[in-house]
């Protein structure tokens, strides 16, 4: 409990007729990435300006245990377009609380750090998207906040400022910084994130670890490729499937055909069929019922992607 930074709990919140959030609780702790994901209007944002206090839940409730600043980037941005990038460091630090050196040398060594260095003299107008994207975050993390929450992060950066971007958080949260990230960006969540949190219409759909995850939807699932999909003039791995879920009490869940990019393809080519099976009947028992009738080239667990989870979830 004492690394606990934010709590919330059952929180709801409404604009006119429309429920934006229903029941959300969500728990983050000193050092921890959490990661928000949804379709557009799922409630994100409306999750995290209640966790920033931007505005009140309609009811539930939020605790806070840090007695430090927060940090928090929203969807919309706000840089001062006639003011050098230097100086808009400055002036946002000391509003954060960093008296006047701290924040010049704050601002002067982050510009360094993270490529803006020779564009600190430059005004903000002149700054590219992704430029003026990695001034506002620089902004939200110079007074060393205890909970960090962006809103989008990652939105307009390059590859390259990407990575830089990636690793200023993983810098935070070596430091003990608890944060909390909404974005489209999948592989990104897979990479940082140490809890995902799956919205859909405004509820969560499904929380837990990347190892919960994984366990709910990768432990059952093979992936198998064929020499030849046909065991004779008559009939194909698929027909045989079928079959076989056709059976009273068939071990056999779900399969499709796929290539290699993941796309459901035509029979008579040469395929990689992704089988799932139920629970208590094992990769080995699969291939020894397939191997009978097929030659196979590959046998192997399938684990899905973080957007193929997502998409599963909440269809």
């Amino acid at each position: 409990m004492s690394n606990l930074i934010l709590k919330a709990d059952s929180l709801y919140k409404s604009y006119t007729s429309h429920q934006a959030v229903i029941d959300f609780s969500l728990e983050v702790s000193k050092g921890e990435i959490c990661s928000l994901i949804g379709q557009n209007g799922a409630g994100k944002s409306s999750i995290l300006r209640m966790l920033a206090g931007v505005f009140l839940p309609d009811k539930g409730v939020l605790s806070l245990f840090t007695e430090k600043k927060i940090g928090y980037l929203p969807e919309e941005r706000g840089l001062y377009q006639e003011m050098q990038v230097l100086e808009q460091l400055e002036f946002l630090a000391k509003l954060k609380g960093l008296s006047d050196q701290e924040a010049k040398t704050k601002s002067e060594l982050a510009l360094d750090k993270y490529g803006l260095g020779d564009w600190k003299k430059k005004k903000i107008k002149q700054l590219s998207k992704g430029m003026q994207q990695k001034v506002q975050i620089l902004s939200t993390v110079l007074h060393e906040p205890e909970l960090l929450i962006l809103d989008e992060p990652f939105s307009g950066l390059d590859p390259v400022n990407l990575d830089l971007i990636c690793s200023l958080i993983a810098d935070l949260k070596a430091q003990g910084t608890a944060i909390i990230i909404t974005t489209h960006e999948m592989h990104i969540v897979e990479q940082i994130s140490d809890k995902i949190c799956f919205l859909h219409k405004g509820k969560v759909a499904w929380a837990g670890t990347k190892d919960d995850l994984t366990e709910k939807f990768g432990l059952n699932k093979y992936r198998i490729s064929l020499k030849d999909n046909r065991c004779d003039s008559n009939h194909t791995l698929e027909s045989y499937l079928l079959d076989l879920l056709g059976k009273e009490n068939s071990q056999i869940k779900s399969f499709k055909t796929i290539d290699n990019a993941g796309v459901v393809i035509k029979l008579g080519q040469q395929i990689i069929y992704e089988i799932e099976v139920f629970e208590g009947f094992s990769g080995q028992e699969l291939f020894l019922l397939l191997s009978e009738k097929f030659e196979i080239m590959k046998f192997e667990f399938y684990f899905p992607t973080l957007e193929e989870s997502f998409k599963e979830i909440c269809k």
